[in-house]
């Protein structure tokens, strides 16, 4: 299985993540994991 990727940000832009630096990110980055890619979500309300 491929390590998970943050989803582009711009053509050709791809970053590698692993698990320690998904357990360390902000309470207010919000991601869903989706095949293998981080798809960043929008903030939580409030």
């Amino acid at each position: 299985m491929a390590a998970p990727t943050i989803a582009p940000t711009a053509p050709g832009e791809t970053k590698l993540v692993t698990a320690d630096e998904l357990f360390r990110m902000p309470a207010s980055e919000r991601y869903e994991l989706l095949k293998g890619v981080l798809i960043p979500m929008s903030p939580p309300p409030g």
